[in-house]
């Protein structure tokens, strides 16, 4: 094998040592795949959070308008406990 079939990087963290131009290749495959992967997890994330935020909003409106029709019940918040919303505690999420 000669040197010109052979990458280096120099301050790079994706090897320290010259590698062959396929092994190369493989390393940079896998590395951009996670760094997809990740930020798919983190656009996904932020996407989670925006429903669940709509959802409680949604949830609320639900649990006020049932107070307003109906005298018996004094809070929203009674409503949403009786539902098993956790729709006015903070972070949400049930």
């Amino acid at each position: 094998m000669s040197d010109k079939d052979l990458i280096t990087i120099e301050g790079g963290n994706l090897m320290d040592s010259p590698l062959p131009v396929g092994e190369f290749l493989d390393r940079a495959s896998k590395r951009l795949k996670t760094d997809m992967a990740a930020d798919e997890i983190e656009r996904l994330r932020a996407e989670l959070a925006a429903a669940i935020k709509q959802r409680d909003e949604a949830r609320r409106e639900v649990c006020n308008m049932t107070t307003f029709y109906n005298p018996h019940i004094a809070e929203a918040k009674e409503v949403a406990a009786k539902r098993g919303w956790d729709c006015y505690e903070e972070g949400g999420g049930a």
